[in-house]
């Protein structure tokens, strides 16, 4: 029998495994343990991606600043519900996690690691030019060291190919959404999924856990060798509970610099004035 609609603390049965829900206060923990985490969430368009963004960031709300790019915005303004305009840029900009980078270990060099200075960092479907995007230097350094930076990463890719081989084993966390291509399903396995027996083996329990814009979770910094302990499901509840990202300060300059007037097409405005950098 398998559970299609699981309440909160319910496992989803498929086959002769038990699949336990995924608990997000998780990331939290890494946080405070000054690894902050990784996470990549891949699926098509429509799938549910934003969605599990937005659930993950509730969960982290109390990271005090950080910044989203998301080219969508402009055409949906999903992430100014819960996040100043001010930081939220719609086209990737390398310049953008430049500062970020060197924000963080100038802050870290100076007060030491510490939860105020921790960092977000949103990634919302930015791979569209992903040959150079996936190359660049300050993508590759979050990945590989923004760890040491207390900066917590949200990348959300359309598929796993998207993502260059040199940085996917550097993912934490990765969250996989309904996806109907068997060749995609595929490499979703080869690439994530080999703690699975088999291809069969995994593609069933991923046809039922991304039913009803679930997903499939791989807790990649898990130290056991059992599927039930590396593998879970999630469900962002819908609609989602209201909330602020970041803190008073980050709040308070937005509202003090950000231009309402401005025309968010120009993509110039979204270049945060000298004032700005001191809590981007």
């Amino acid at each position: 029998m398998t559970s299609k609609n699981p309440t909160e603390n319910d496992a989803i049965s498929t086959g002769r495994l038990q699949i336990k829900k995924f608990d997000p206060h998780i990331l939290i923990q890494r946080r405070s343990k000054n690894s902050a985490p990784v996470i990549c969430v891949i699926g098509k368009r429509n799938t549910g991606k934003s969605e599990v963004i937005k659930n993950l960031l509730y969960y982290n709300r109390k990271i005090p600043s950080g910044i989203i790019i998301s080219p969508t915005e402009a055409g949906n303004s999903f992430y100014s519900e819960f996040c100043p305009d001010l930081f939220i840029h719609h086209q990737f900009d390398p310049d953008i996690l430049n500062k970020v980078l060197k924000r963080q270990k100038r802050k870290i060099k100076e007060t030491g690691k510490h939860p105020h200075n921790d960092f977000f960092v949103v990634l919302d479907d930015c791979m569209y030019d992903c040959k150079n995007i996936g190359k660049d230097k300050n993508i590759r350094e979050i990945f590989c060291n923004g760890r040491h930076f207390q900066i917590t990463l949200i990348m959300s890719v359309q598929y796993i190919m998207d993502l260059p081989i040199s940085l996917r084993s550097n993912v934490d966390y990765v969250f996989c959404m309904r996806e109907n291509n068997t060749h995609n399903v595929e490499r979703l396995y080869n690439s994530y999924f080999g703690i699975f027996p088999s291809k069969q083996s995994f593609s069933q329990a991923f046809n039922i856990i991304t039913d009803n814009f679930g997903s499939i979770v791989l807790d990649n910094l898990s130290r056991s060798n059992k599927i039930e302990e590396c593998v879970f499901w999630h469900r962002s509840p819908y609609p989602s509970a209201n909330f602020r990202i970041g803190g008073v300060t980050f709040w308070k300059t937005h509202e003090q610099l950000y231009d309402r007037t401005r025309n968010d097409d120009d993509d110039d405005v979204r270049k945060l004035p000298p004032a700005c950098e001191l809590i981007l």
